[in-house]
């Protein structure tokens, strides 16, 4: 069995995926679901350790604040509630865990139509 190491996970959607492809694939789970955002979730590159996500793919209620968000990622990654997490968006951004994430979305979304989302567990 093959296994990828943490490192080989970061940033993969997009390398993965054309441009087409994910502007695509966004637009039909917006058209899906209009009251969620399309949101990507990875591994900071700069990041240190073993933190390892199976699932990159999230739908985020536009009313719910990324803190409440994050739990349910945490929960994808094995994290406990307790252990520091850093996030930030693709661009670099800090963020505060009681934003909204249809302001983030809005202010933050890449022109494919994702919100990416970079976590780190070293603070």
């Amino acid at each position: 069995m093959t296994t990828v190491s943490p490192q080989a996970e970061r940033g993969r959607f997009k390398s993965r995926n054309t441009y087409e492809t994910r502007k695509e694939v966004a637009l039909k789970i917006r058209e899906q679901y209009p009251n969620h955002y399309p949101v990507i979730v990875e591994i900071d590159p700069r990041a240190r350790g073993n933190l390892v996500i199976t699932k990159h793919k999230f739908l985020a209620p536009h009313d719910v604040p990324l803190s409440k968000f994050m739990l349910e990622v945490r929960k994808v990654i094995q994290m406990s509630r307790q252990a520091p997490l850093a996030v930030m968006v693709e661009s670099g951004h800090m963020v505060s865990g009681n934003s909204l994430m249809a302001d983030l979305y809005e202010r933050f979304k890449d022109p494919d139509g994702f919100l990416y989302i970079l976590f780190s567990g070293d603070v």
